[in-house]
């Protein structure tokens, strides 16, 4: 039994490319199990995002012989903007599922007003979503039922100068909050390096392209480390070393997964479409 043990350990000892093969194997499982636990659990999961483009400025007004009429009324800064609303999560959202002493609302802060909004998309029709205008500052929105991936696009013009003043709030059942995702796709050390080189392509090109690349060094980089012998040294850096690399690439790999997936469902693609 022991020369057994004794060969085990032996093998073990003297065989790096397969220990640190073993050991990378190990915790893609743990990260990958972790993945579609989070993917396969059920929850309702509001999300909404926004983007914008202001149309008319303050300073328009310095210009004397100009005047901006929307219905019939002047405004000094006019802002479009698209939200995107649905429910993340496998879990449907039913209209009961409302608090109704805190309703949906898409709300501008007080500073400004909204002065018109629409549903322009509606990726069901039977969600049968609603806006009604409650003053300048809110609109409720209202739903019958929301399942996975389904939602609408609202059209808010006001007077802001971008989105950032604009948010949902109110309270569903087994909900801690509606969650507003951001609409920046790539971090800045991407959008000033790899954008200035590839300004010319559409943006959703670019980041098709930026994410195919950066999934690629994921799966170039451990080819080539495995077949250099000098990395898989034993010593003391060898663990620390190659749990940075794991690190290095799980980071790329999610910026490059996020960069190919839209940041809206399939069926809400309109979003991104021009103003």
């Amino acid at each position: 039994m022991s020369d057994i043990l004794h060969n085990i350990q032996t093998f073990f000892d003297g065989n790096t490319y397969f220990n640190v093969t073993t050991f990378i194997i190990a915790t893609l499982a743990i990260i990958i199990a972790i993945y579609h636990y989070k993917k396969g659990k059920k929850e309702k999961k509001p999300i909404y995002i926004t983007r914008s483009i202001n149309l008319v400025k303050e300073n328009i007004n310095k210009i004397n012989s100009v005047n901006i009429l929307y219905q019939g009324k002047e405004v000094e800064t006019l802002t479009i903007t698209k939200l995107a609303f649905w429910n993340a999560g496998k879990e449907t959202i039913h209209n009961n599922d409302i608090a109704p002493s805190d309703p949906v609302i898409i709300n501008i802060d007080t500073d400004y007003k909204f002065l018109d909004a629409e549903i322009i998309f509606s990726k069901k029709e039977a969600n049968n979503f609603n806006l009604i205008k409650i003053d300048d500052h809110k609109y409720k929105l209202d739903f019958d039922y929301i399942d996975y991936k389904q939602g609408a696009i609202i059209q808010l013009y006001h007077n802001a100068n971008n989105s950032n003043s604009v948010q949902i709030i109110g309270t569903i059942k087994s909900c801690n909050n509606i969650n507003r995702k951001s609409n920046k796709l790539y971090p800045a050390f991407i959008e000033k390096g790899l954008k200035s080189r590839l300004r010319k392509l559409p943006e959703r090109i670019f980041r098709k392209t930026t994410g195919y690349l950066m999934l690629l060094v994921c799966i170039l980089t451990p080819i080539g480390l495995y077949f250099d012998e000098s990395f898989f040294k034993i010593d003391l850096f060898l663990i620390p070393k190659t749990l940075f690399i794991i690190i290095i690439l799980g980071f790329y790999g999610y910026i490059g997964s996020r960069l190919i997936n839209e940041n809206v469902p399939r069926g809400l693609r309109i979003f991104h479409d021009e103003f």
